[in-house]
């Protein structure tokens, strides 16, 4: 009882000492001093503050942190979905049919599902993180019970800048540009769920298809991934689900893109359960591109000028004066199978001699800085990720040579990634697809079963 008191006696005088001391602070005489104090407090809090150089975080760091965060202050996801239409049916007899006329003697796996194809259209980003429309045909297995499957979104070769050279506009019986229509058939009756996505620029006036950047290709595919689980998770009257297990594949310029993927997904869209990427013949360095398949050239500088703007890449450094005068017109206009009827695969009738002796002898960075810039900023699957590869190469294949295939894998691999590597002897570029599926679906199927696959780095 007496410590109580005690106890209460000092509290009343601290009590009583503090209140004294706040009243004379705003006595007349004080009020200048203790204002004044607090002002020069705050402003050299507040500069400090400002000369205090904030780190800018690695991407590592970024994600890192952005998974950290409380739910409530995380950034929202951004949806992408808009909307979908029913467009065919495919039964598997008929899927049967069309992968004799795609695959010939290499003989896809026969359908296990009917096919129900659908027209999607969602949003991505341009350069600018400004939204785009992009279209996409999806394609589902037919089922008659509720049944979740892995999702395989692909990105195709080369087919053109102009909107009549879209993908979804193909017309393999008359004009071919890869059948790509069968080839999703032939994955989706495997059971995949299937999106397959025009790129950036495409079924859009008043823009032309970029090709071979980087950031558009991923962003578009990485788009499609997140459309996929957002219809099919919204839509209750569809039976099919798609699982935790989402495999980007590409051909030639698609597989540029899906290493790209790899290359951009933990920042863009780290919510995306990735398993894989898999390139059929990937084009992932751009100046290789140009040595070895020179004819593709007019499209990409005109493309890379068109997006970078002239000041930093000039058609006109780099092409031959004859070839400038109708260059967008050509560009514009002629999809893959009529290009040749414009331009010539020998690279002596493409680049003029200053480039031509640059692009040959490896001195593009001492002799065009920028444009070298450029291209490697565009070069991908060359950053760190933990998403494995598969590469998938013909011996004879002129378009994208074993040699820079070879080294492209080492580079990758150099960096830490885990690649798989498989040679098809005497396959030429424009049949790896068909050469490749069963080691393909094989591949997938094993990542799936929780395994981890075979990396070929050691044997290069």
């Amino acid at each position: 009882m007496r410590i109580f008191t005690k106890l209460t006696t000092i509290l009343s005088l601290v009590r009583f000492k503090a209140t004294s001391f706040v009243k004379s602070l705003f006595k007349t005489r004080n009020v200048l001093v203790v204002v004044s104090l607090f002002l020069v407090i705050g402003s050299g809090f507040l500069l400090y503050k400002s000369l205090t150089p904030k780190r800018i975080l690695t991407q590592s760091e970024f994600v890192a942190q952005s998974k950290s965060l409380p739910v409530e202050n995380k950034p929202a996801i951004r949806k992408v979905f808009l909307n979908s239409t029913p467009d065919l049916s495919f039964s598997m007899a008929e899927i049967n049919n069309l992968s004799r006329f795609l695959y010939g003697t290499y003989t896809a796996p026969p359908a296990k599902y009917s096919v129900k194809k659908y027209k999607v259209k969602y949003t991505s980003l341009d350069q600018s993180n400004k939204e785009i429309t992009i279209y996409a045909q999806f394609y589902i297995p037919g089922v008659e019970m509720a049944q979740s499957f892995p999702v395989y979104i692909f990105g195709q070769g080369t087919t053109g800048l102009g909107d009549t050279c879209a993908p979804s506009k193909e017309q393999p019986r008359y004009d071919n540009w890869g059948d790509y229509q069968t080839h999703m058939l032939s994955y989706a009756s495997q059971g995949y769920i299937v999106m397959f996505p025009d790129y950036e620029g495409f079924n859009d006036p008043g823009r032309i298809h970029h090709y071979f950047n980087a950031q558009l290709e991923a962003h578009v595919l990485l788009d499609g991934a997140k459309a996929t689980f957002e219809l099919l998770n919204s839509d209750p009257t569809l039976l099919v689900k798609p699982k935790d297990a989402v495999f980007f594949a590409g051909y030639s310029q698609g597989g540029h893109a899906v290493f790209a993927v790899s290359d951009v997904a933990a920042s863009y869209a780290p919510e995306v359960p990735i398993k894989g990427v898999i390139g059929d013949g990937p084009t992932t360095d751009i100046a290789a591109l140009l040595r070895e398949n020179p004819i593709l050239s007019p499209y990409l500088i005109y493309s890379y000028s068109d997006l970078y703007g002239k000041d930093q890449i000039d058609p006109a450094q780099i092409l031959l004066p004859s070839l400038l005068e109708n260059l967008a017109l050509n560009v514009k206009s002629l999809c893959i199978g009529k290009i040749s009827n414009a331009y010539s695969s020998n690279p002596r009738k493409i680049f003029n001699d200053k480039f031509y002796s640059a692009l040959f002898n490896n001195t593009l960075e001492q002799d065009f800085p920028e444009i070298n810039k450029l291209f490697n900023e565009n070069n991908s699957g060359l950053l760190k990720s933990s998403v494995p590869g598969l590469v998938l190469q013909g011996t004879a294949d002129p378009i994208v040579t074993v040699k820079s295939q070879k080294e492209f894998v080492r580079k990758s691999c150099a960096v830490g990634n885990s690649i798989t590597y498989y040679e098809y002897p005497s396959v030429h570029h424009y049949r790896i697809r068909q050469a490749s599926i069963k080691d393909t679906l094989n591949w997938m199927d094993r990542i799936i079963e929780g395994k981890i696959p075979v990396s070929s780095c050691a044997g290069l």
